[in-house]
């Protein structure tokens, strides 16, 4: 409605297209200015951290169907509610639910916390290393 009154036009449903101020504090004085790209900002904050973004990414986001399968698990990516999708995935006596967007396990009814969240894009689900290795 406000867009209709006020003839706005967005680039997305979501986010506008207009540039954002981004103030930083370093004590080195090594801080991004002028134009950048929004991705480099995380760049940026990985160096600055010294974080390794590529090892955190591999850790916490496992192409869930392929890594439970390679254990010999049976993976079901349960969709039957569609606000509260889950994963199930089963090898021997182990039972492993999985809900996703949160960080919770339920290794045989016993709750877990993960180091990181159960993702699901639409077509695939990642989970953090440390659900895989919940399945022995």
């Amino acid at each position: 409605m406000i867009s209709k009154r006020a003839g706005i036009g967005w680039t997305t449903g979501g986010h506008t297209g207009g540039d954002v101020v981004l103030y930083t504090y370093a004590p080195n004085n090594d801080r991004p200015f002028g134009v950048i790209d929004n991705t480099d900002v995380a760049k940026y904050m990985a160096r600055v951290l010294d974080l390794d973004l590529d090892s955190v990414s591999k850790q916490l986001f496992v192409p869930a169907k392929q890594a439970f399968t390679a254990k010999g698990a049976t993976y079901k990516l349960d969709l039957t509610d569609a606000k509260n999708p889950k994963i199930l995935v089963t090898k021997g006596n182990t039972k492993l639910e999985l809900q996703v967007y949160k960080n919770i396990a339920l290794v045989n009814g016993k709750k877990t916390t993960l180091e990181g969240v159960i993702v699901y894009n639409g077509v695939e689900a990642f989970v953090p290393q440390m659900a895989v290795d919940l399945i022995q």
